[in-house]
Formats: C-alpha cells, structure tokens, sequence
C-alpha cells in the first residue's frame, strides 16, 4: 500500500488518490492492522489506516474466484501472509492475466522449492503455488510478477515431470496485445 497516502503540509495524512478505491478483505486488514513481529515492518498503520478512515477503502468477501465483476476474479493465498489477493483478470478471450503478488514475485520463485524467507506459512506456500501454477500452465495465463527487476510477465508450463517451469518472458505490453 505504500504510497497511497500522502502527507497534507498540516501533516495529515490523507489518500494521495482521492477518488480511487482500494479493496482488501476485511482478514487481511485485522491482520496488517495487528501484525506479527514479522511482518511489522510491512504493515504500517500510516500506509492504510487513513484510506478506511477517508472512506475509499473497501472490503470484498473473502471467499476463493470471489467474482469481481465479469472479467475480474480475485484469488486468495495464505502462505505469503494472511488472506492475500491475487487478481485474475481476462483480458480478452484468449488472455487472461494474474498479478502473481508475493505468492510468485518474480520468474525466479516459478520453482517449486523457491519460496521468499518471510512467507509466514511457507509450506502453505508449496503447497499454493504448486496448485497455483499447474492451474496457470494448463489454462494457458500469464502472470504479472511485481519484484523482477527484468521480466514483467510470463507464461508456464509443466515439465515432462508435470513441474511447473517459466515458458516464456514477456513484457506486459506484449501480453496485451495477445
């Protein structure tokens, strides 16, 4: 959430996009809200507490392929840190783009036993992305990786073993104009 807030020259803090809206579930905001001391320097108050109190954030349901709206469902991990939204969003009838978040943060977390050192639920972790990334590879999506310094998107695909490997890089302009 950083940067969504801004800090007014009376030093208040207030949304730094006043007409957007900013959606989470109600578990995800209690857990950054009371965070653990792992995940304290992640979660602060100041990034989100003024966007609930200005009114512009908001709460889904908490419930797996939540329906946005028809192109947009939200799926939801645990691993990484409580309730986390993975937005699926079809962009056309043959594209369907996932922002991957933490649960995949770059090309180089595709592999199984690659998992970030400050998942709190690392073994959920294995245990999603494994599910995850079969589901990715059979439908053909692509993923949006929001940590890879040099790729911005990618496709997967199964290994004669049936693991999931990085298929192709892609920027995200190219995988729009799919």
């Amino acid at each position: 959430m950083g940067g969504a807030v801004k800090k007014n020259a009376d030093g208040t803090l207030t949304p730094a996009f006043p007409n957007a809206k900013y959606w989470t579930t109600l578990r995800h905001y209690n857990w950054a809200f009371t965070p653990n001391a792992r995940e304290r320097a992640s979660f602060l108050k100041e990034n989100f507490v003024p966007l609930l109190d200005s009114k512009v954030l908001h709460f889904i349901p908490e419930e797996e392929g939540y329906e946005w709206d028809k192109d947009i469902r939200i799926r939801l991990s645990y691993g990484h840190t409580e309730s986390m939204m993975l937005p699926e969003i079809r962009i056309n009838d043959d594209v369907t783009l996932i922002y991957a978040a933490d649960l995949i943060p770059s090309a180089h977390h595709v592999g199984l036993p690659y998992i970030m050192g400050y998942d709190i639920r690392p073994l959920v972790t294995l245990e999603e992305k494994t599910a995850f990334l079969t589901d990715v590879a059979q439908k053909g999506y692509y993923l949006f990786l929001e940590h890879d310094k040099d790729t911005q998107c990618i496709s997967v695909k199964l290994d004669a073993k049936g693991r999931p490997e990085v298929d192709k890089r892609l920027s995200l302009d190219e995988v729009l104009k799919r």
